[in-house]
């Protein structure tokens, strides 16, 4: 299992290590559209919080995406994701319904063991080792159209971040409205001179409006590897950690074994030692 896991975990990791540098510049090069854009009073639906008016706030719903494994063996990978899952719950304070979305079936049995809505996905496709860019919008494509059409108030990914192949961490991040973009951090920040000028086509604007939809395909296919990253790394060290510990046992056992096997032979050498002696 520990080879399995590893061999998958190399897969998908080649996949993160690959998109984390496109999705690092997808993301500054929408921050400097962003600074030249923010004067002139640009605004995108997937930017900022939508108007209550759009929707009756009964209907309004806050959707969590968790991420999490569909098996077990992974040591305390699902424990600690599912102790932060119900922690960030806990912690919103919030009017409109919450509307969990597992990927992973431990994320289901958690939300119907808690007795929250569950959405599932429905997807043509299959994850894991062999997860792409395509299942990834077949995943989030329904998603970011109920935002649109104003049923779905606000979209959280919850997941893993994958740190290093012993370590990853338990991660909640705003989807929708899209928080990188909608924050004052970036609102107050100067426009972006550079050493060079540049030179827009098609407009600004237009190039933003096509930039961020894929930003946001990107920012969901990244948060899937970093939770299968995090999964089979995770139950990578703990089948090596099983397998350590089980040599470990095996030695002692075998130790107390030859231990009472020598014992018997020289309780039995005793008797027909003394046996001999007796016929004597």
């Amino acid at each position: 299992m520990e080879m399995v896991s590893a061999s998958k975990f190399k897969r998908v990791w080649n996949k993160l290590a690959a998109i984390r540098p496109y999705s690092s510049k997808l993301k500054q090069m929408t921050e400097h559209l962003f600074g030249y854009l923010k004067g002139v009073g640009f605004s995108h639906p997937y930017l900022h919080q939508q108007d209550a008016s759009i929707v009756a706030s009964k209907d309004q719903k806050l959707c969590i995406i968790g991420m999490g494994s569909s098996k077990g063996l992974c040591g305390g990978y699902n424990a600690i994701l599912l102790k932060a899952l119900h922690n960030f719950i806990v912690s919103i304070e919030s009017e409109k319904t919450i509307e969990i979305i597992p990927v992973g079936k431990k994320i289901q049995d958690f939300a119907r063991k808690n007795k929250y809505n569950i959405r599932n996905i429905k997807t043509s496709a299959t994850a894991g080792a062999d997860l792409n860019m395509a299942f990834a919008k077949e995943m989030i494509g329904p998603i970011i159209k109920e935002y649109e059409q104003g049923k779905i108030s606000e979209v959280w990914l919850v997941y893993s971040e994958f740190i290093n192949p012993m370590v990853n961490k338990p991660k909640a991040q705003r989807f929708l409205p899209f928080a990188d973009f909608a924050g004052d951090a970036i609102a107050e920040k100067p426009v972006i001179k550079g050493e060079a000028d540049y030179l827009f086509e098609p407009e600004p604007a237009e190039l933003l409006n096509s930039i961020i939809p894929r930003y946001l395909e990107v920012i969901f296919y990244r948060t899937l590897l970093e939770s299968y990253s995090s999964e089979h790394s995770a139950r990578m060290i703990a089948m090596r950690n099983a397998s350590k510990n089980a040599s470990e046992v095996i030695d002692d056992l075998t130790l107390t074994f030859n231990k009472a096997r020598q014992a018997n032979i020289t309780r039995e050498l005793l008797d027909i030692v003394g046996g001999a002696e007796g016929l004597r």
